[in-house]
């Protein structure tokens, strides 16, 4: 699969517009059709959470759909959190501030209470689609340092309702920090204390503007492409965006309050 030339801004721009084309050539990878191929062919025998657990590959994929492939080798956590209804307010997903394990929780116990989920074609396309999306972001990511995180932003930005719940992705929270331009050290913080930080800085009901959201994806992507290349963001924004004493060109364009609130 050809990779497209260019920054990441521009990288971001052209595999929004040609989204469509390039995942119908992502999904004829070689590796992506083995995975899907196995799982459809061992779905029928993936009727209980312990049957999936012991299918690694199935594993993977079911787990690259809600981005926690990382977590194929924690059997026990996956269990206890595939086996305990979200309705259940002290269930382990509904105490973890990743929302990831919760997505997980509502789409897998089912299959602990009998349902024979990987059986139903209507489940089954679902995880499938959601493989192959944060497949493709991870390997534009691949192609172009911060791609995957931008496109998981632009994708789950809008359904946000609070900054705690940015702080509770880590890549919701990775393009928030790198496009405010905040430490590092920021973790450090209590997530409701980050929260605050960011409350600070942006409005988070103007994530619900498609238009909004690539402005402030294009200011994290500027900001990590000098970041990867070790030097500040400051000088790229304004060099990108426009306008004169440092970032005001970019504050202009996204819009800034007097209380320095992005808006």
């Amino acid at each position: 699969m050809a990779t497209i030339g260019g920054n990441s801004v521009v990288q971001y721009q052209v595999v929004n517009a040609q989204r469509d084309r390039l995942m119908q050539q992502f999904e004829k990878l070689p590796g992506v059709k083995r995975d899907l191929d196995h799982l459809q062919e061992a779905s029928p025998k993936l009727t209980t959470v312990d049957a999936l657990l012991k299918d690694r590959r199935s594993l993977q994929v079911v787990l690259s759909a809600f981005q926690l492939e990382d977590q194929v080798n924690a059997k026990a956590l996956l269990k206890r959190i595939m086996s305990e209804d979200t309705a259940d307010t002290a269930s382990l997903s509904n105490r973890l501030t990743d929302p990831r394990y919760k997505q997980l929780a509502k789409a897998l116990y089912p299959l602990s209470q009998g349902n024979k989920l990987f059986s139903n074609a209507e489940a089954l396309k679902s995880i499938v689609s959601a493989y192959e999306t944060n497949e493709f972001e991870k390997y534009q990511g691949e192609q172009t340092p911060g791609m995957r995180e931008a496109l998981y932003f632009k994708r789950n930005i809008g359904t946000a309702t609070s900054t705690l719940q940015i702080v509770g992705s880590k890549q919701l929270m990775e393009v928030a920090r790198v496009a405010l331009g905040l430490p590092k050290e920021i973790a450090y913080q209590s997530a409701r204390k980050q929260a605050e930080i960011l409350a600070k800085r942006i409005d988070i009901e103007k994530f619900k503007d498609p238009a909004f959201v690539d402005r402030f994806v294009n200011r994290y992507l500027v900001n990590n492409d000098q970041q990867q290349n070790g030097m500040g963001g400051d000088s790229a924004l304004t060099g990108l965006f426009g306008g004169g004493g440092g970032a005001g060109g970019l504050y202009s364009l996204i819009g800034k309050s007097p209380r320095g609130i992005l808006v």
